[in-house]
């Protein structure tokens, strides 16, 4: 099968996996609600990248299988359509994903535009309290710290030279705690390395921009690094309420972020809800009707009752069942067989 073949097909592949891994996603989920967030937030991206792995193989054993034959009797017409679009589709794919590409480019050009016009280096009292906690999380990386009229929330810039910047006015509309306590959570962005994570994890974004697993196990893995930052500045503060109402104060605020940056008000609301809680998020009840109907579904595929069913598509028609042969060639093989007989009769002396 050529390239954009097999691309095709992996992309069509992408979502019959995407169902099992939502399963999977799902009862992890269920089963993991008391796991603390660095536990949850380290085996979503393992699904992640065990449902890449998975992408790898399919591309790599499609592109081997050579061009796929559709039989005529085949009830699922969708295969021999793409079959013969798959050029057209591949098109219209590589298309989309250039011109998110183009806006990520964009993106990050903003940011690097942003962390060099406009910013102010922060004081010399910061500065060095931004050493002090540096030191703490044992980030051996220099982290600098600005303030910008415009961002209106923390967030963190880059990964090799990470900045964090602060809106003007924080520091004065803040007490010294609040704002120990918004670099402590920066910098536990700094020290995870999260940047670069979400660049990484936003290109799987962009290359399978129509799977919908793909966006909600993006979505959870975006919700967990923040609660696993959340964490790491209440168990070094030990002041759980005075963090909420920090985040609180910020929500009422809140206006939109570049989606690179690590912005402290992201996901705000279901953050507030997990700290005043006290537990993890639980699948919501839309959640919960989705996996149960990709569950039907996936039970339908695999029943050898169903004439649809995978299984029933992947069996030996009859024609060529004997021979374990395809039907065409079947019935080649039952043609030259009845010349090759009628031949014999005509010889002379044949009875």
């Amino acid at each position: 099968m050529n390239l954009a073949g097999s691309i095709v097909y992996t992309l069509v592949d992408s979502l019959l996996l995407g169902g099992v891994f939502a399963v999977i996603i799902g009862g992890t989920l269920a089963m993991m609600r008391k796991s603390d967030a660095v536990t949850r937030y380290h085996l979503l991206l393992l699904l992640l990248i065990a449902f890449l792995v998975s992408l790898t193989v399919c591309f790599f054993y499609n592109w081997s299988t050579g061009d796929a034959v559709v039989p005529g009797n085949n009830p699922l017409h969708w295969i021999k359509v793409i079959n013969e679009h798959a050029g057209m589709i591949f098109r219209i794919w590589f298309i989309l994903v250039g011109l998110q590409l183009i806006t990520l480019a964009f993106e990050l050009y903003t940011l690097n535009r942003l962390a060099k016009t406009g910013t102010i280096q922060a004081g010399y009292v910061w500065t060095q309290k931004i050493a002090e906690f540096s030191r703490l999380l044992e980030i051996k990386r220099a982290v600098m710290l600005g303030v910008s009229a415009k961002v209106s929330s923390p967030l963190v810039i880059g990964f090799f030279k990470p900045l964090i910047l602060l809106p003007i006015g924080l520091v004065n509309d803040l007490s010294v705690e609040e704002v120990e306590m918004i670099l402590l959570h920066e910098l536990a962005h700094v020290k995870r390395g999260d940047f670069l994570v979400n660049i990484m994890v936003r290109l799987v974004r962009i290359l399978l921009f129509f799977n919908p697993l793909v966006w909600w196990l993006c979505k959870l893995i975006d919700a967990e690094r923040e609660h696993c930052c959340d964490d790491r500045v209440i168990q070094i503060t030990g002041d759980k309420i005075s963090y909420v109402r920090t985040l609180v104060r910020f929500a009422e605020n809140q206006t939109s972020s570049p989606n690179l940056a690590m912005t402290l008000t992201q996901g705000m609301l279901g953050r507030v809800e997990r700290l005043v809680v006290g537990r993890n998020r639980v699948l919501a009840r839309l959640e919960i009707i989705c996996l149960a109907v990709i569950l039907a579904l996936g039970l339908l595929l695999i029943n050898p009752q169903n004439k649809y069913s995978v299984i029933s598509l992947a069996r030996t028609p009859a024609q060529g069942r004997d021979t374990g042969k395809p039907p065409d060639a079947a019935a080649r093989d039952a043609k030259q067989k009845a010349e090759q007989s009628a031949l014999k009769k005509d010889k002379p002396g044949s009875p």
